[in-house]
């Protein structure tokens, strides 16, 4: 049962147009349209910032009747450029002219409009800006897939001499680091890519670009020095200074985090470099982060499949520490070259313990450890600088193992989800944001807002799942980030299934005292992850529209305009959260009942394979490419069902025919569309989305209603398929509050 609980609730950076245009001559003997007043010309801009590749409307008028058109010059040929269109008022007797001013080049230019015939002129001062790139600089984290992917040997190289990456900044002595660059220039200005790397003894690092990546956009170096190197990058338009970003890149040699003994309940560990400060418990001098993870299946991965019915050695390359064929520097894999512990031959009860008994220090890289995700300890360990160990949510990390197509294809699959678009507007968006004291946005260009960090950067989230019922939870400004493994799971282990940060409860818009607030659900088991961000974000009496794809919102079926009817949630909404069966089995219903279910190509359908990895499971799509999960994903409940888009009960949209349920929601999205537009609304197709100057007074609340409903229905991403009664009720509701009567009979409300 879910339940409601209320809570309390940059060079040149803009355009610089002049305080006022001044009038340059005058003519005598004729009043104009000035009522007595001498004629004169006047400017006027309607924008205070323009960019290069922007426009800028600036006007100009006349009062002198004598003039006909005007000529607009500039003291900076090239600089802009400008059409106009005269307009002559024979009433008033002026002249107007609107010039629409492009800019093609940063500078500070005089623009005149000089009226003909009688000569009269204004000037105006306008700055064009260039805004320099937005730069964002990372290690490339690479799978061994992602190796043969990338064409070495085009390139003359060996893909085999190249080992995978765990995207961190701290890497293992003896094998490349990939580093790639992510600019974007709103003004498409070509950009150049200078890297500069340095090693621990200060001499320079010969730096190459990773194959099939672009020129200097990606580039690999061999890291053969324990210690810090530096890696500058610069990235110049050819306008502003070159944009340059500075990392270090730490190296050194594997340590083991300890013994994991999983003879006991829960599982402990001795012979621990790292419990001195993270002490199991809590009171060191670092915060205990091993209490939790002793339980996950990463701390005993080893101990559990050594101790098994099937497991071969190749697996040990991702289940321990440091293996990497192509370097010495002390992993799991350098140690067996020399120990007298050999794989057994067979596995079974007994068999990690012997292990443990025969090469103590071995047994201390067995398992999935700190340095699996945090790289090589030698330097931290040696001297606690945290400096000298790295935390990253890039899924780099947990792509080295999964990573791989055939068996491990988490990874893979989340590359084709909405999560991973990082060049997406989702991610973007603050790019060209400029400072805004008075606002709460962003405090530099590419940072995501507090307001905003919850869902457009992974590291909102986390901090939003540390502690969301307190009403005053604070992320800060931060950079966005998408929502990869690290995200949604806590590596670390927590008491929540697959080890979710947010897990049967979360905060969804309410209306608290007639104004949009929040209020934490329950009961909604993993689907709560998803509903965090998922949920439009605000309620009608916000006064805007829902913000985007709030899917969860309509599988809940709240903040809708209900208009005081019965609306009747589907049986999606009604399950969601509860046990149900499913193929014989009970699992819990939701979100990814539907948006993980696995791939058709699982099941042996050939047709199928090519999308194996891209709808279902960690991709959470439902379709891609025109190719819909409809067999894993509906027909384990809905028996025969082919598309989609499945016959509705009845003809909801009131055209006589009774469709599928996204044709029959498309409908009466079109009519309700049709209604508020009737009354004078009009769909901008961009924000603020909807205009309602020509909206009667009388009409306005009932518009302003069903453009929310309009606006939820078609932003929750399914066309009624979430929650077909709610969905439909809605827009049918407000078709009758518009027109007085009813669109269909077959009725979804009361």
């Amino acid at each position: 049962m879910r339940k409601l609980h209320m809570l309390k609730t940059m060079g040149w950076c803009a355009l610089v147009l002049s305080a006022a245009a001044f009038v340059a001559g005058c003519s005598s003997g004729s009043s104009g349209g000035g009522g007595g007043a001498a004629p004169e010309v006047t400017v006027d801009v309607s924008s205070a910032s323009i960019n290069v590749t922007d426009s800028d409307d600036i006007t100009a008028t006349s009062t002198d009747p004598s003039d006909t058109s005007f000529i607009w010059t500039v003291d900076v040929p090239g600089a802009v450029s400008i059409t106009s269109v005269d307009t002559i008022d024979a009433v008033a007797q002026t002249l107007t002219s609107v010039a629409t001013v492009t800019g093609i080049y940063p500078g500070a230019v005089t623009i005149t409009a000089t009226a003909d015939p009688s000569g009269l002129l204004a000037e105006i001062e306008v700055t064009v800006i260039n805004v320099a790139p937005v730069v964002r600089m990372s290690v490339e984290g690479l799978s061994h897939h992602d190796i043969n992917d990338l064409d070495f040997a085009g390139a003359g190289l060996d893909p085999a001499l190249f080992n995978q990456s765990s995207a961190l900044t701290n890497v293992p002595v003896g094998t490349y680091a990939y580093f790639t660059a992510n600019a974007t220039d709103s003004e498409d200005d070509p950009l150049t890519y200078t890297w500069v790397v340095t090693a621990p003894d200060a001499s320079d690092v010969p730096v190459a670009d990773l194959p099939d990546t672009g020129d200097d956009q990606a580039i690999y170096f061999l890291v053969d020095q324990t210690g810090s190197y530096t890696v500058e990058l610069s990235v110049d338009d050819g306008v502003n200074d070159p944009v340059r970003q500075t990392t270090t890149v730490t190296s050194g040699t594997w340590v083991g985090a300890g013994i994991v003994h999983n003879d006991t309940s829960p599982p402990t560990i001795s012979a621990s470099p790292c419990t001195s400060c993270h002490a199991l418990g809590g009171g060191g001098f670092a915060p205990d982060m091993f209490t939790t993870w002793l339980e996950t299946g990463h701390a005993t991965k080893v101990a559990t499949e050594l101790d098994g019915a099937y497991y071969s050695e190749s697996c040990m390359s991702c289940h321990t520490v440091g293996w990497d064929d192509l370097a010495d520097n002390g992993g799991f894999d350098d140690l067996l070259a020399t120990s007298s512990w050999t794989f057994p031959d067979p596995i079974g009860p007994g068999e990690y313990q012997n292990l443990i008994d025969t090469d103590p220090t071995l047994a201390a890289l067995a398992n999935i450890q700190c340095e699996n995700c945090h790289g090589p300890a030698s330097g931290h360990t040696a001297s606690g600088s945290a400096a000298l160990i790295d935390v990253s949510l890039d899924t780099g990390v947990c792509g080295q193992c999964h990573g791989e197509p055939w068996r491990h294809p988490r990874a893979v699959e989340w590359e084709y989800s909405g999560h991973s678009h990082e060049d997406s507007e989702a991610f973007r968006h603050w790019d060209d944001e400029e400072d805004d004291p008075d606002t709460d946005d962003v405090d530099e260009t590419g940072m995501v807002s507090e307001s905003c960090a919850k869902c457009h950067s992974g590291r909102g989230f986390i901090e939003f799942s540390k502690n969301f019922t307190d009403a005053e939870w604070e992320a800060g400004v931060v950079e966005p980030q998408v929502h990869s493994c690290a995200v949604c799971h806590d590596p670390h282990g927590n008491e929540n299934p697959a080890e979710l940060r947010v897990y049967g409860s979360t905060l969804v818009p309410t209306t608290i005292d007639g104004e949009s607030s929040w209020a934490e659900m329950t009961g909604l088991g993993a689907s709560a992850t998803c509903i965090t961000c998922h949920n439009g974000r605000r309620t009608p009496a916000s006064g805007r529209t829902p913000h985007y794809l709030l899917g969860g919102a309509m599988m809940l079926g709240i903040n809708g305009v209900e208009y005081g009817a019965t609306i009747n949630d589907s049986y999606h909404s009604t399950s969601l959260g509860n046990m149900v069966t499913i193929d014989g089995e009970q699992e819990e219903f939701g979100c990814p009942t539907c948006h993980m279910a696995p791939s058709t190509a699982l099941y042996g359908d050939a047709e199928a394979h090519e999308f194996e990895h891209m709808v279902g499971q960690h991709s959470l799509n439902m379709t891609y490419e025109g190719f819909e999960n409809v067999e894993m994903a509906c027909a384990r409940c809905h028996t025969g069902l082919d598309a989609y888009n499945r016959l509705a009960r009845g003809d909801y949209d009131g055209d006589e025919t009774t469709e599928g349920i996204q044709d029959e929601v498309a409908g009466l999205l079109e009519a309700v569309t049709a209604a508020v537009v009737a009354l004078g609304a009009e769909d901008l197709g961009h924000y603020p989305y909807w205009d309602y100057d020509g909206v009667a007074e009388e009409d306005l609340a009932s518009v302003k209603d069903a453009v929310w409903n309009i606006e939820n229905v078609s932003n929750e991403g399914s066309l009624g398929i979430h929650n077909t009664g709610y969905a439909v009720g809605l827009l049918q509701a407000s078709y009758n509050d518009l027109t007085g009567t009813d669109i269909s009979s077959d009725l979804r409300y009361e």
